[in-house]
């Protein structure tokens, strides 16, 4: 490496050149040679993707039940004041309560959602970038993309295009 002042912006937008991922650590070569592993990034590709199912699902739950809370909410109940009654669980919760704590919760829901499928995106592109430079017959890549879970395969299709 060079010998310069090193911030949080130039780790983060440079790669670090194939001579550094060879040699790896002095403390644990091994481990850091992981970092191009076919195999190592595809099971971590697949860990995100199998997360990110669980993750999708109860984000539907949560948008959807605000929704039809939301929407059992009628214009008597605006002008009254009168609790809003949760479906499935009955339990009655103030308006202003309802109304303050609902929206902030979906959107700290959409977030980490979000987040986690960039996550996702990115060490799909991870493992893409190392299959091109490793395997070079096309035939075999795209055999080895079919491999991965379809979850991946939709994050492939984001970061690198579809047809790529």
């Amino acid at each position: 490496m060079k010998d310069r002042p090193v911030d949080s912006r130039t780790l983060i937008a440079e790669d670090p050149s194939p001579e550094v991922i060879d040699k790896g650590t002095e403390e644990d070569p091994a481990f850091a040679k992981r970092a191009t592993d076919l195999q190592a990034l595809r099971e971590a590709v697949v860990d995100a993707a199998n997360v990110g199912g669980g993750l999708w699902l109860s984000y539907l739950f949560i948008f959807f039940y605000l929704a039809i809370a939301a929407g059992g909410v009628t214009h008597r109940d605006l002008l009254f004041e009168n609790q809003v009654k949760l479906p499935f669980l009955n339990i009655d919760l103030p308006l202003i309560g309802f109304f303050v704590l609902g929206p902030p919760l979906f959107v700290i829901v959409h977030a980490y959602t979000l987040l986690h499928f960039t996550l996702l995106a990115g060490k799909v592109r991870d493992f893409d970038a190392a299959l091109r430079q490793q395997v070079g017959d096309l035939d075999t890549q795209a055999l080895l993309r079919r491999q991965l879970p379809i979850r991946a395969k939709l994050a492939l299709a984001g970061s690198v295009g579809c047809c790529g």
